[in-house]
């Protein structure tokens, strides 16, 4: 019935655009502050959808490594950051999902809390740009501001306390919040925008005391579009040009997908992996 609903909506998307429409969502943590590593899993993922993973650590050290159970491409969408008050986030993706269970490993340099969230979103994106995680202390948590390179793009935003008890509201420029986390000492929320405008954004909550925190936001953009210039080869050997819509071709991250013909690296006749 997943997979049905999913295969609908991309389907009415592809004939009227709309906006991004999340499949399934998780989340996992720690037991306690001693973990250096955590696993995640999304079962049933449809062959191409997109997911996004968010991470929190309760210590500002550098990034987790990130890695899928199929062999995906794992990236981070935008830098890593923390605080003063000791505590950190930032946000990962995988453009083109293999189709069942994906599990996701993440490991932190030393043992501190992890709190991670998982979603699948329908169809294929591609990362575009990403605001610096914005340190604050207060009760109104705010991304910093970025510009999306086309008008609607996906902005997922993510805010990451070390306070236990907290709950977020009152969202602007139509952010709708996802998923929370409130346990064992901690507090966190995603929230995302399936269709941001063209202009400059920023994500803002209300939290219910203030305190310190990191406010992450990233923006993708829907794989998909004109006709590429130079033939590619396909998962099932052919050769043929990809339309920038459909077809499963080799990508330069060593899977097979759907070509965005402006951004995505495709494999082509030519010898070489390139865009157009």
């Amino acid at each position: 019935m997943k997979q049905l609903l999913a295969a609908l909506l991309t389907a009415l998307c592809f004939a009227s655009p709309c906006g991004a429409t999340v499949v399934q969502l998780v989340k996992a943590q720690s037991a306690n502050g001693s973990a250096t590593t955590i696993t995640i899993t999304l079962s049933g993922v449809i062959a191409g959808d997109f997911v996004w993973v968010g991470v929190y650590l309760g210590s500002n050290q550098v990034s987790p490594t990130v890695s899928d159970s199929n062999g995906n491409t794992v990236l981070g969408a935008g830098s890593w950051g923390g605080n003063s008050a000791g505590i950190s986030n930032g946000e990962f993706y995988v453009q083109s999902a293999s189709a069942g269970t994906n599990t996701f490993t993440i490991v932190a340099a030393s043992a501190t809390y992890i709190r991670a969230f998982a979603a699948e979103y329908a169809g294929s994106y591609t990362y575009d740009t990403a605001a610096s995680p914005n340190p604050g202390n207060s009760a109104s948590p705010t991304t910093n501001s970025v510009t999306p390179g086309a008008s609607g793009e996906l902005a997922i935003a993510l805010i990451s306390t070390s306070f236990a008890g907290l709950t977020f509201s009152a969202w602007t420029n139509s952010f709708v919040q996802e998923d929370t986390y409130n346990t064992s000492g901690t507090s966190g929320v995603w929230a995302d925008l399936s269709s941001a405008g063209s202009g400059a954004i920023t994500a803002s909550a209300t939290m219910s005391a203030a305190k310190a925190y990191v406010a992450s936001l990233a923006l993708f953009r829907a794989s998909g579009g004109s006709t590429c210039t130079h033939a590619g080869i396909t998962s099932a050997g052919a050769i043929a040009v990809p339309n920038g819509t459909s077809g499963s071709y080799r990508l330069k991250n060593g899977s097979f997908g759907t070509p965005d013909c402006s951004t995505v690296s495709y494999k082509q006749t030519i010898g070489n992996f390139g865009v157009n």
